[in-house]
């Protein structure tokens, strides 16, 4: 017993110790990198363990050597864990063939008992009967352990015959699937190669394969067709079982249905393919996406990886170290990380936290780069987790948030300014008496603010909500009124509605609302909401009636006054002028607004008033100036005083000019008129001064000019007395005394004749001159002091005769002065010249000489009276300095002019007379006449009537005309001279110009419109103190025949009585 049964301690340990050695050898041979399959190493144990111990022992090394394959030799290792599904049909074959060699090592063995000696069979027999019984058990064991094995497994002779298939089996192939008999009978099994879909052949099949070729067949996969019609998939393999010969006694296939693998496998590549593709999107999203992503790799975050968005956030180039928390714990961000101004734990930030916690991680934190460059930063960070729940790191997206964090910080200011404002426009609604309304037109609900309420007098909530609710309140007198302003914008689709009315309180009281709302019509054209407000504004309808009666009562006050008021706006727009404004200027208030009020502006003074007024506009400054405007009523431009002065607000803003101009001219002109009398007597002050120097000078000078003269005659008198001249020296003085006696008489002549000018009373003999024979006369008289001083005289007159009006005797009187003039300062071997020609109504004489000429500042003074050139003691020549004052006296009481021109001192001086011309008629009915001493014109039997309000000239007149022969009445006022004419019927009429209360011209023009019905005319002889054509034209106009100037010589007197009557008569 104890030969054949071992015990029982080796019936484990054999397994254990080969199943150990086996392993050491399959490690040694991996350590070679050997390519052999290791798991047939682990045979060696089962067959050992099967014949030493028997199938338990056998079925115990089986397990131990699948354990130890699995732990050693399948991946993972080092796990019972089998992470590739290609190795279970390698270990369902080895199991399954394992168990069969255990079963037929068990059985050689109870073969092998029987060989013993039949002596020992007895002993055994027990041990056999125990054998076989343990045997069945083994083997009902190894037919459950077949039922139980996941993969189908058939088990066929060595001639091809199926002897068993396990429940596995009929599961993949149907529960019809039958046992065939031979190897031919395989085509019973329809299959198809997996990888090109051929269909398998009877002999192809892998378990034909090895019982033809003994060779292991491992893992083919082939497509089948069940006997139940269903498509499967199956990998197929196959191991011979050999004898100890060597010889195949029998094989076993193994099929493992993979068919839902396949379709996983399918699914997962799939899936793989999918992964790829989300991958490199992801890949490309990482890239493309502006948020910042990192990915921590280990727990502690000591390493990450980020996308270039991350790289950019954090301004550091690609390849940079991304992480706050690196291994060696230097940090390398060119940044702090803050929140709120505080720096933050390292290990609280977000990635980090999210590590440590598991959990997800919000977070808002800034990087501050330097002291004004910060930026906001958003993100979230989560954890990642292994299959076991750990975490092993972390994923975070960042998003720089600046611009969204100042949009909201603008945003929360603009609410912030907002809900202010709510609460101003609130309170503006209650300060503005203002509420709102929102009335559906189409069902009648209206909605009304609080503030409408309170309006109106309610309470919050009473209002009914209707128009009719509406309508209650509105005064009787204005309801119709507001309707039918609202049925006027309907019918007209008007969307706005404006209109004002009454309401009746509850207490009584009256207020005046304002109502402003928009019509919105439906897609029909009907009316549908009316939304709006009321404006409670009786304060402003009081004060606009309070403002108009204050205007009516300031444009009335302003048209009353006696000014010219204006107002304007501040930039200087003129706005409104009162009644006296329009009337003054003739402008209509449109006219006068804006700059037409500077159409009666005096041009001279347009360009000083505006830049008064415009300084005054930029400066605030008052407006204060003095101009012209034109009265309307008769041109005038009158003097007005223009102020202006602004109305402004308490911060200094103008807000109206007010403005009004005075009449000042009347003060202007008195001013002005004091002004210039002022300046008047100040000039006739200095006149007189300078009149009373030049009159001392001029007495000395006349003192000196009147005793020159006196000294020769004297002195040569008292020689001629004492009688011892010869007859020679006595002619000789003779001759001196009588030119220096002329020369003393021609100083006397002079200053009378400037008394008389001075007294207006020089004396003209009017007569037509032939301004020749003038000449003629006057150059005879100074030719004998022109040779004393051999100066040539030329003359160049015309060959006509030139007539004019006026006195032969003064007349030759300007030429003697002129040419006695140009020789006194004309040198020695000088020349005078003296032309007369015709200037179109003007005779002109001009004399020009050699002489000393002019200074140019004394040529202004040449023709005044006693003024000359030289008045020192040392001077010269001699002379009162009255000639050429004269002259121009004369010239000018012939109605002439007269001028000098002097190019200066040394070159000479020219005079130039003009004299008017007599008319044609006149020269053809008149002829010359110059005045004759002792002419006595015969007046006998005439009758003149004289008139002149001065009684001495009046006497002298009258006396004078009688000792003609003449009748005379004399009277001293025109109105006598009038009864005086109508009673004596006088043949001439001799009357004085200048006479108060009617004056000469007043009078011939009443004696002319007597005449009217009678033939004959009166004649009539003007007496005036003035001379010139301008007066000789007026009395000839008037009436009178002829005009005789004061004072009057009496025969020049009578001759022209004579001709004015001969020639009446002729």
């Amino acid at each position: 017993m104890l030969e054949v049964q071992r015990s029982l301690r080796w019936r484990y340990r054999v397994p254990i110790f080969s199943v150990l050695l086996a392993l050491l050898l399959g490690l040694l041979l991996r350590t070679l990198n050997l390519d052999l399959d290791i798991s047939l190493l682990f045979f060696a144990p089962v067959v050992l363990s099967s014949w030493y111990s028997g199938l338990t022992s056998g079925l115990f090394a089986i397990v131990l050597s699948i354990l130890v394959t699995i732990y050693f030799f399948v991946s993972p290792i080092n796990l019972l864990v089998i992470g590739n599904g290609s190795n279970i049909p390698n270990l369902l074959v080895f199991c399954i063939v394992a168990l069969f060699i255990n079963w037929l090592t068990s059985k050689g063995k109870q073969d092998s008992v029987f060989g013993l000696d039949l002596t020992k069979r007895q002993q055994v027999d027990k041990v056999l009967a125990e054998e076989q019984a343990n045997h069945e058990l083994e083997r009902q064991r190894l037919r459950a352990i077949l039922d139980i094995l996941p993969v189908g497994v058939f088990i066929s002779d060595s001639k091809g015959q199926l002897l068993e298939n396990n429940s596995a089996a009929r599961a993949i192939w149907g529960d019809s699937a039958p046992l065939v008999n031979e190897v031919n009978e395989y085509k019973n099994y329809k299959g198809w190669w997996a990888n090109t879909g051929k269909p398998v052949a009877a002999q192809d099949w892998a378990l034909a394969r090895t019982l033809a070729t003994g060779e292991a067949v491992i893992g083919e996969e082939v497509d089948i067709e069940t006997f139940d019609g269903q498509r499967k998939t199956i990998l197929n393999s196959s191991v011979p079982i050999l004898d100890k010969t060597g010889t195949i006694v029998n094989a076993v296939a193994v099929n493992v249905d993979i068919t839902d693998r396949k379709l996983a496998e399918a699914t997962l590549r799939k899936s793989e393919a999918i992964a790829k593709a989300r991958a490199e999107e992801l890949e490309i999203f990482m890239e493309t996406v502006p948020a910042a992503v990192w990915i921590a790799r280990d727990p502690q975050c000591h390493h990450m990886t980020a996308n270039r968005s991350a790289y950019e956030l954090m301004r550091v180039p690609p390849g940079s170290v991304m992480t706050a928390t690196p291994p060696d714990g230097k940090y390398t961000f060119p940044c702090k990380i803050q929140k709120n101004g505080q720096d933050i734990p390292l290990s609280e930030l977000a990635m980090q936290q999210a590590c440590r916690t598991g959990q997800a991680v919000e977070a808002e934190f800034e990087f501050v780069f330097d002291e004004g460059d910060i930026r906001y930063i958003y993100g979230k960070a989560v954890p990642l987790l292994n299959d076991s729940g750990a975490v092993r790191g972390s994923i975070g997206a960042f998003l720089d948030v600046t611009d969204r964090k100042q949009a909201e910080a603008e945003r929360q200011r603009l609410m912030s300014l907002l809900h202010q404002k709510q609460e101003w426009l609130d309170l503006a609604h209650a300060a503005a008496k203002l509420g709102s309304f929102d009335w559906n037109l189409q069902t009648n609900v209206n909605i009304w603010s609080k503030e409408l309420e309170a309006i109106y007098g309610l309470q919050p909530g009473e209002f009914g909500g209707t128009y009719e609710d509406w309508a209650k309140w509105i005064h009787p007198d204005d309801l119709a009124k507001a309707v039918a302003e609202l049925d006027r914008c309907v019918s007209t689709r008007t969307n706005e509605y404006f209109t004002d009315f009454r309401i009746t309180k509850r207490d009584g009281s009256i207020r005046w609302l304002q109502a402003r709302a928009r019509i919105l019509y439906d897609d029909a054209g009907h009316p549908w909401r009316m939304v709006g407000v009321n404006i409670d504004i009786s304060d402003r309808v009081q004060a606009e009636e309070a403002l108009r009666h204050s205007e009516l009562m300031f444009r009335t006050l302003a048209d009353t006054m006696p000014q010219l008021f204006w107002i304007t706006q501040p930039n200087g727009y003129h706005e409104y002028f009162n009644q006296r404004w329009v009337e003054y200027s003739g402008k209509t208030l449109e006219q006068a607004q804006g700059d037409g009020w500077q159409l009666i502006l005096h041009p001279d003074d347009v360009k000083r008033t505006q830049e008064i007024w415009h300084n005054s506009l930029l400066t605030g400054k008052h407006y204060d100036i003095e101009y012209r405007l034109r009265r309307a009523s008769d041109g005038e431009y009158r003097w007005h005083l223009g102020r202006a002065f602004p109305l402004q607000e308490q911060n200094g803003s103008i807000v109206k000019w007010f403005g009004s101009c005075t009449d000042i001219h009347d003060r202007k002109l008195a001013i002005e008129e004091r002004a210039q009398a002022l300046e008047r007597e100040r000039a006739a002050r200095i006149e007189l001064e300078r009149a009373n120097h030049m009159k001392d000078d001029f007495l000395a000078i006349v003192s000196h000019e009147l005793r020159s003269p006196l000294n020769p005659i004297l002195g040569w008198a008292k020689l001629l007395r004492m009688g011892k001249l010869d007859a020679k020296k006595t002619t000789q003085a003779l001759e001196i005394i009588e030119r220096n006696a002329k020369l003393q008489a021609r100083l006397i002549d002079d200053l009378l004749d400037v008394s008389r000018i001075l007294r207006g009373k020089l004396s003209l003999s009017l007569c037509p001159v032939d301004l020749v024979s003038a000449i003629d006369a006057a150059l005879e008289t100074v030719r004998l002091s022109a040779e004393a001083k051999s100066i040539k005289l030329q003359k160049q007159l015309s060959s006509h005769a030139v007539k004019v009006e006026g006195d032969f005797n003064r007349l030759q009187q300007v030429v003697w002065n002129l040419l006695t003039n140009a020789v006194k300062f004309t040198p020695e071997g000088g020349q005078i010249k003296i032309s007369l020609e015709k200037v179109g109504s003007h005779a002109e004489i001009q004399v020009s000489d050699t002489g000393v000429g002019i200074s140019p500042d004394f040529l202004p003074h040449v023709f005044e009276r006693f003024r000359q050139a030289d008045n020192a003691t040392t001077r010269k020549f001699g002379g009162l300095g009255l000639g050429l004052a004269i002259v121009r006296h004369l010239v000018e009481l012939h109605g002439g002019t007269v001028r000098v021109e002097s190019p200066g001192e040394g070159m000479g001086a020219t005079f130039t007379v003009l004299l008017p011309l007599i008319p044609s008629v006149s020269q053809t009915n008149t002829s010359d006449c110059k005045f004759v001493s002792g002419c006595s014109p015969n007046l006998e039997g005439l009758r003149i009537v004289v008139v002149d309000d001065d009684v001495d000239s009046l006497e002298l007149l009258v006396f004078t005309l009688k000792q003609y022969g003449a009748e005379v009445t004399g009277v001293n006022s025109a109105s006598e001279a009038l009864k005086a004419i109508a009673r004596i019927q006088p043949n001439l009429l001799l009357s004085d110009i200048a006479m108060p209360e009617m004056d000469g011209y007043e009078l011939i023009r009443k004696v002319r419109a007597m005449e009217v019905f009678q033939e004959e005319k009166l004649p009539a002889i003007a007496l005036t103190a003035f001379a010139g054509e301008t007066n000789y034209q007026k009395i000839i106009s008037a009436g009178f025949q002829q005009h005789l100037t004061k004072p009057v010589d009496p025969a020049e007197l009578a001759m022209v009585i004579t001709d004015c009557i001969v020639t009446l008569t002729l």
